[in-house]
Parts: structure tokens; sequence; C-alpha cells
């Protein structure tokens, strides 16, 4: 048998008991016990469970399993947040293009019919232009924010404050777009709170 790839491998020196319980051991997360291994394998005392233990070295092995596992589920983290951060990038550059659809399309319209813009009134034409300019603004910022960009003309790049702001935060910041007002921005965490 050549020597083991992983620690948690069998090793040339243990038997097939030995490795068997060193599996059931580690599968017992952060509950593992070598009484629980020597239990659940129908022994009446630990003492064999232990001895395997300490001769193969079971702490350090189930520590690098551990390791693992948690790299692995880092990795798993990491690759759904960079697929939903490409599918919701798709989706607002979705909504941007519709909107700009719809605009395109009016202006069409009013440049084959210029009666329709004469028939609507220009405080109601305001309301329609600053509603459309509101909803493309708040999707730029949007998608900003979500990309942890900057939205001030300072072009100092943002921190991820707002990928960690949960809905509620989010969109109480993104009102301040919606009312044409400059929205302020929840203090990051190393930052100090002004007085």
């Amino acid at each position: 048998m050549s020597a083991p790839r992983n620690a948690w491998d069998r090793r040339p020196t243990e038997t097939d008991r030995a490795f068997a319980a060193l599996r059931l051991y580690l599968e017992q997360g952060s509950l593992r016990s070598t009484a629980r291994v020597g239990a659940e394998m129908g022994h009446r005392s630990s003492k064999q469970c232990e001895k395997w233990s300490s001769q193969h070295g079971w702490v350090d092995r189930a520590a690098a399993w551990d390791q693992h596992h948690a790299q692995e589920a880092d990795l798993g983290s990491k690759e759904v947040h960079t697929a939903l951060s490409v599918e919701h990038a798709e989706s607002l550059r979705r909504q941007i293009a519709a909107n700009e659809l719809a605009a395109v399309e009016a202006m069409r319209r009013f440049e084959e019919n210029p009666e329709l813009m004469r028939q609507i009134p220009f405080e109601q034409v305001l309301s329609l232009a600053a509603t459309s300019a509101r909803a493309v603004a708040r999707l730029i910022v949007t998608a900003r924010l979500v990309h942890g960009m900057t939205t001030d003309a300072s072009g100092r790049p943002d921190d991820d404050r707002f990928s960690r702001m949960g809905i509620e935060e989010l969109d109480a910041y993104l009102a301040g777009v919606d009312d044409g007002r400059a929205a302020e921005a929840p203090a990051h965490e190393s930052e100090p709170a002004e007085t």
C-alpha cells in the first residue's frame, strides 16, 4: 500500500477495523469521541479505540479532515456568491435595457406623431421623465453597490458593506436615490462613527 495522500486516508499499518473506526470518528464531527466509536463498533470499552487513536494520530487526522471540509464549504460559498453575482448583474442589465427600450419607443411615437406630446400635460411629462430617470439611477446604483463600486464622484472604491446589507437596509439606502436626494451609506465597521 502506498503512502496516504490525505491525512485521513488509510495508512499502510492500519488494519481494516482500525480504519473503519477512524471513519466513524471522523464522521462524528464536533461530537467525536473514542468512547462513542467503541460503542458503535460494539466494544465493551473505549480502550481499543483509544489505542488506535494514539497509534494512528486520529486527533491530528480529524483536524486535517475538519480543515479540508471547512475549505470546501468556503469554496462552495464563493462559487454560489459568484453565480448569484452573475445572475443579479444579468437581471439588472435586462431591467436597464427594458427601461431604455420603453424610452426609445416613447420617443419614436412622439416623433411620428408630435400631437401625442401636446395631449399630455407638461407636468405629467416631467413626472414620467423623473420617474424613469430615478428608476435607471436606482438600477445603476444597485449594480454598482452589489459589485463594491463607488457611487460618488470621488473614484474611491467602496468596501463590501453593501453586500452585507439586508434587503431592508439596502432598500432604505436606495430610497435616497428614489427621492432624488443623496443617501448616506452606513458606516463601515472599521470606520469610527461621527459624533
